[in-house]
């Protein structure tokens, strides 16, 4: 087991809460005072299951975890082990995601506010990447700022160890919206797939949403490999430098992509990424000011003071909800009817329902994921958590009954036409409205599946364009009578 996971502290001795910031099915995150060293840090209670397999996969995690030392990587200190209940002790990030920022402002980042970001994030990358590790999950709700106005990558509960002989993942890790498509279609990824997810971040930050946001995620999944790249919606209002950078990040070809140490040079970011080098430990001037003018709003919405006695932690059997995302925000009056406000890593508490703007759908609601583990296929095998949120699936019989739990929007019964998808797992968590699987043997081939997809959607373009055709061709007749009995 890792030193820094301790299983002799206790820790109520060791912290006092004092404010709750969010929660998720995997269990709350609260905002503590280390009464040792006097540190203000944000504490992630996880219920988990002490078998070995599931400590080997905790340990290595949080191996992960201790080797990440940069100022743009959220710092993790230590973690206890307490009554079946982890409790990881990280760098408190006062002014929350990027996200975050955009939600309480409900405005959307400047060009200048983006390019700071994307220096930031870009800084982080070229760190984790150099260290073998990818990140798999980057959008602004995974995107924190201190005070000063730095922004630090978080949330590493889908982070992926490298190897220096294996670079090939098999699993399907991440958030659908921001997926690269190398990672959806299941080929060879590496690094070069949180490049992608920074150009789609990137657009995120100036436009509200990312791109194919309005569409159901099941078919933005298979949307995301057959179009061409994203771009901005009105690319006038931005610099030829925004519009490149994009450009250069959203190559379908995840070899053409430059690599995060490539993209430092960049000249959208190029000047923050150098003035970081002086500002340090500091942030930029312009998400200095982004800080400064949102954080008494930010901090009006959270909830108040917890006591450490009210600290009640979710049961590592309840799996009512799927985790593996960013910050919710949910209007306490709507919590208790809101089916998808579990789908984020973390649900944020907040005081204030407001939208980011109108027609655009606060982003950190964007869905989860869920990844299946095919090699137990038992069935007494159970659902466990990431320890950041990442939900595993562990046989036919949990999606099944996760399944029972989720529903099904109308339409997505036409996609299940001709499968026998609904009779191996009764097609409900496949379609679900908040994941993406990778399914089982037992429940169809997420490869094969999206193949599918592909071929119902360009069955409806072939269909749109022949009716289309049909239409023009009666369009030109009727008027043809109609010049001809006006002449008459």
């Amino acid at each position: 087991m890792s030193d820094s996971i301790s299983q002799t502290k206790v820790p109520q001795d060791e912290f006092e809460v004092l404010q709750q910031l969010g929660e998720g099915s995997y269990g709350k995150v609260y905002k503590a005072l280390n009464r040792l060293t006097a540190r203000v840090v944000a504490l992630k209670v996880v219920p988990i299951e002490t078998d070995d397999k599931e400590m080997m996969e905790l340990t290595k995690e949080i191996r992960i975890l201790e080797k990440c030392s940069s100022p743009f990587i959220v710092q993790y200190y230590g973690s206890i082990l307490y009554e079946n209940n982890l409790w990881i002790e990280m760098e408190f990030c006062e002014a929350g995601s990027v996200a975050d920022m955009m939600r309480v402002s409900q405005t959307c980042l400047t060009e200048k506010e983006v390019a700071g970001v994307c220096a930031n994030i870009v800084k982080g990358l070229a760190y984790l990447h150099e260290q073998k590790n990818i990140h798999r999950d980057i959008k602004a709700g995974n995107v924190l700022l201190s005070s000063s106005g730095l922004a630090k990558l978080a949330d590493f509960g889908v982070s992926a160890q490298l190897t220096n002989t294996i670079n090939k993942r098999k699993t399907v890790i991440g958030t659908p919206f921001w997926m690269a498509p190398e990672v959806i279609q299941e080929t060879q990824y590496d690094g070069k797939a949180d490049i992608w997810s920074l150009g789609i971040t990137a657009i995120e930050m100036a436009e509200g949403d990312p791109p194919l946001s309005n569409m159901h995620p099941m078919r933005a999944i298979f949307m995301i490999p057959s179009r061409p790249p994203p771009t901005l919606g009105d690319p006038s209002r931005f610099s030829p430098q925004f519009a490149d950078f994009l450009a250069m990040c959203l190559k379908k070809d995840a070899t053409q992509r430059p690599s995060a140490e490539a993209l430092l040079a960049h000249p959208f970011v190029k000047k923050d990424v150098d003035k970081l080098e002086h500002v340090l430990p500091g942030g930029l001037p312009a998400l200095q000011e982004l800080v400064d003018r949102n954080l008494d709003a930010l901090s009006q919405d959270r909830e108040g003071p917890v006591d450490m006695n009210d600290v009640q932690i979710h049961g590592v059997d309840d799996t009512s909800s799927s985790c593996s995302g960013t910050m919710v925000n949910v209007n306490p009056i709507d919590a208790e009817r809101r089916d998808d406000a579990g789908y984020g890593t973390m649900v944020f508490r907040g005081n204030t329902g407001k939208g980011l703007k109108p027609g655009s759908r606060d982003t950190t609601e964007l869905y989860g994921t869920v990844v299946n583990r095919g090699d137990d296929d038992t069935a007494h095998a159970m659902v466990s958590h990431g320890i950041l949120g990442s939900i595993v699936v562990q046989s036919a019989e949990a999606v099944k009954e996760l399944s029972k739990k989720s529903s099904e929007p109308s339409f997505m019964k036409y996609f299940r036409m001709g499968s026998d998808l609904s009779a191996n797992a009764e097609g409900n968590l496949i379609l679900s409205k908040d994941s993406t699987i990778r399914p089982s043997s037992a429940t169809g081939d997420v490869q094969s599946i999206t193949q599918d997809l592909l071929q119902l959607e360009a069955r409806y373009n072939a269909d749109r364009a022949a009716l289309e055709e049909a239409y023009l061709m009666e369009k030109a007749r009727l008027e043809g009578k109609l010049t001809a009995a006006a002449r008459d």
